[in-house]
């Protein structure tokens, strides 16, 4: 439980390993175990911190686009995911997410 000094109910953290062994497919595995495992614990709301983002390991536009596609698949299971980023990343990353989202939407 990570009350009352945090106002989340809960925390998950998962190990990335060895910065230099950061590379796209474990920051693929990480999202994906992330995801699996918000959705075994039935969480309907979370903040998420992208893999290597914090140590600008990846750039914010191959993160949202390989996150994007590893989370295309538990889009129905999550009403409301915010990525924790900066505000110059969060400019990069926006248009990407509303063309995800839209592409999504046309596919119905």
């Amino acid at each position: 439980p990570a009350r009352p000094r945090l106002f989340a109910e809960r925390l998950i953290w998962l190990g990335a390993g060895p910065v230099g062994e950061l590379d796209e497919a474990r920051f693929r595995w990480l999202v994906n175990a992330a995801l699996s495992r918000l959705s075994e614990l039935r969480v309907r709301a979370a903040a998420l911190s992208l893999p290597g983002r914090v140590r600008g390991r990846f750039s914010p536009a191959d993160a949202i686009d390989w996150f994007l596609e590893e989370a295309s698949s538990f889009g129905e299971r999550l009403d409301e995911l915010t990525l924790l980023e900066a505000e110059d990343a969060q400019r990069v990353m926006q248009p990407r997410v509303d063309r995800a989202r839209r592409r999504a939407l046309a596919d119905g």
